[in-house]
């Protein structure tokens, strides 16, 4: 994305009423990012490449059905 970051995108979706389970999957990530990714209700934030495993555990998440123990 040019000029926006993911975090400021869905900031954007929410601030217009369109509240959606987000996961952000970067090449570039960064503990500042990720932690105001979190906090602002970001699922989750994954990191290139990305584990196949992590990804799956995320979808759950996202869609509320997380089994897992």
């Amino acid at each position: 994305m040019s000029g926006m970051s993911g975090v400021e995108l869905y900031q954007r979706l929410i601030d217009a009423g369109q509240v959606v389970p987000t996961i952000l999957v970067t090449a570039y990530p960064s503990d500042v990012e990720r932690t105001r990714a979190l906090n602002d209700g970001i699922v989750c934030y994954l990191r290139k490449p990305v584990d196949e495993q992590d990804l799956m555990r995320c979808l759950r998440s996202a869609f509320g059905s997380d089994d897992s123990p």
